[in-house]
Parts: C-alpha cells; structure tokens; sequence
C-alpha cells in the first residue's frame, strides 16, 4: 500500500498540467491579494467586469446563435450591478428616483434572468445566472460591512482550501467516485480529505473573525460542501451543452466558469450565514 501511495505521488507530481495548474493559482491568488490591498471599491469593480466576463461566457457556451435576451442580460445586469455599487459608495445619489435600495436593482436583474428562461427554456442556464446575479450581489453588500474584505478573504480561502486539497486528496487516495456521469474526478476519500483541511482552515480564522471554533468546524463543513455542490453543479451544465471546459483563457483551469464554479452556491447562499462573521 506504501509503495503504491509512492507511485501515485509520484505520476501525480510529474502530470504538466497540475505544474500549470499551481503556477496558475500562485498568480490568481497574488491578484486577489493585491485586489485586497487595494481596498471595497476597486475589488468590487474588478468583480463586476468577472460578473459580465462570466455571463458571456455561460452565453457562448450555451449557443452560438445570437439571442436578444441574452444581450440584454450580459450588458444590462453588469451595468444594473455598477449602479448599485456606485450608488453604495455615494458616487451616484437614487435617493431622489426611489431607487436607492439594492432590492430594486436585484430584483431588475432577477427579472431579465427570468425573461431569459422563458424564451430559452433551459433550466440549468437560467439557474446558474440566477445563482450568479445573488452570488455578485451578495459579495459587493458583504464588501460594504466594516469585516467585508476578511469575510471574502475567509470564503475565497476555503473554497481555494475544498479545490485544492480535494484535488489532490482525489488523486492520491480517490478510488470511489461520487457523481460519475457528471463528474469523473470526484471521489468520496478526496471529498473528505477536502472538508478535513477546510474545517482546519476555518478554524485558523478564529480571533480575525468573530465566531467560535463550533462555529467554525460548521462553517468549514457547510461551506466546504456548497463549494463541492457548485462544482457539480456547473459540471452537470457542461454535460448538458457537450462540453468539457467552459473556455481557455485561464492556463490549467480552463475558462473563467471553470474557476468560479465552487463560489457560486457559497457567495449566493452568503446571507444566510453572514451573520455568524459580522
């Protein structure tokens, strides 16, 4: 068993692509650093142009055939969510046109996510730009709280913690596969190995955040399956539309849905546990 846990280690360490893929992570976690450092308001614009990168792209993968619905959802909901956030900062002032509360601009993008439904009848893309327009809302109100950067600094390390260490856990030791036809490098020993270290991880924030390490093992356990969740999730919408990646432009990820599908369920599920960090 020794000896075989050594070969595996040791073919898994010379695959190409996980030096692509480490390399890759290095770089998107020194941006996300830098994109912290350089405080709410330029993180939030730099994650409204990923929103409208994203939606683009759920687009092009969808159908190639232009749909006027779509256009309207991938220009108006970005522009929705700028509003929104500018209008938080003091930088534009609603008050006068009654439209100063983000339910309003939410529930606007809500309603082109929904027209969009209608006219294509596709459940898996409507739920995944439904779950996209909470997550971005979701994140910008967190960001506008006094902890809102140690909040998305805490979620974005565990999800990153559930990726990594279910990945390699997955590869090491993974023999029983969860979800097959969805899924093939899902496994339960790299799920577990997964939760295992996020559930430490979470632990790890106790004294920057405000809970207890009860709350934390929870927290790391809740969050480390609705990050699993959002990657199936995405993964099922993939094999729905025949495709294995949702694009290229990350090297060793694939596209920029490749790399947020862990987040979608845990940025748009956000407020129900908000209240534990704050």
């Amino acid at each position: 068993m020794i000896i075989n846990f050594f070969l595996k280690t040791k073919s898994f360490l010379n695959v190409k692509n996980l030096k692509t893929r480490f390399l890759t992570t290095i770089v998107l976690i020194f941006m996300f650093s830098w994109l912290l450092f350089l405080g709410e308001f330029i993180l939030s614009v730099f994650l409204i142009l990923l929103f409208g990168g994203l939606l683009f792209e759920l687009k092009k993968n969808y159908s190639k055939k232009s749909n006027f619905f779509i256009f309207i959802e991938i220009i108006i909901t970005p522009i929705l969510l700028l509003l929104y956030l500018l209008s938080k900062f003091n930088y534009i002032n609603f008050n006068m046109l009654l439209i100063h509360d983000y339910k309003i601009f939410l529930f606007t993008s809500l309603l082109i996510t929904g027209v969009i439904f209608f006219s294509l009848k596709n459940i898996y893309y409507y739920l995944i730009s439904f779950l996209l327009v909470l997550s971005f809302y979701a994140v910008i109100d967190i960001l506008l709280n006094n902890n809102g950067l140690y909040i998305i600094f805490y979620l974005v390390t565990l999800v990153i913690s559930m990726d990594v260490f279910g990945y390699i856990g997955g590869n090491l030791v993974g023999k029983n596969k969860i979800a097959p036809k969805i899924s093939n490098g899902k496994t339960v020993e790299g799920t577990f190995i997964g939760l295992f270290f996020t559930v430490i991880i979470s632990c790890c924030f106790i004294g920057i955040l405000s809970f207890n390490y009860i709350t934390a093992i929870i927290l790391g356990i809740v969050l480390g399956l609705l990050a699993f969740l959002g990657d199936l999730l995405v993964s099922l919408f993939k094999r729905k539309v025949g495709i294995k990646d949702s694009g290229n432009i990350i090297p060793g990820h694939g596209g920029l849905l490749d790399r947020f599908d862990s987040y979608i369920l845990v940025f748009s599920l956000s407020p129900l546990f908000i209240n534990f960090l704050i």
